[in-house]
């Protein structure tokens, strides 16, 4: 079974480049483009981690990460916050919201599937379902 990937992020060039990364690495990307309805598709596909932009047009990535931890439903969802965004402030910012990892756009595949893919295995129990192997590596 792939590794199911929620990305809410609103820059369309930015859903593209991730979606095209996770696929390459054997993922499943599902791509939210307003945050608004992130929290609907994380309790209705139930992904196995979350990556959320923090510099949103309508709802702060740190409200999105709030909400996400804060429903029963993706309370135990790994969530990570990626962004432009690169004070340590920032990032403190990120972890009290909710935010299992933190990561400073650009980046790039191999750090971006690495991250997740240990993320998630951190998470896992040992006979773990997700097929992580041949990571676009």
């Amino acid at each position: 079974m792939a590794l199911r990937v929620m990305v809410v992020e609103d820059h369309p060039l930015h859903r593209k480049m991730y979606e095209a990364w996770l696929t390459r690495a054997g993922f499943e990307a599902i791509m939210v483009a307003d945050e608004r309805t992130a929290q609907g598709v994380a309790t209705e596909k139930r992904p196995d981690i979350a990556l959320v932009d923090i510099r949103l047009p309508h709802i702060s990535g740190l409200h999105v990460i709030e909400r996400l931890k804060g429903t029963a439903a993706t309370a135990s969802m790994p969530v990570m916050a990626v962004t432009v965004l690169c004070s340590r402030g920032d990032e403190e910012a990120c972890f009290a919201a909710g935010a299992d990892h933190f990561m400073t756009k650009p980046t790039n595949m191999h750090a971006l599937t690495d991250a997740i893919a240990k993320l998630v295995e951190a998470r896992a129990p040992s006979t773990q379902p997700f097929n992580l192997a041949g990571r676009g590596e």
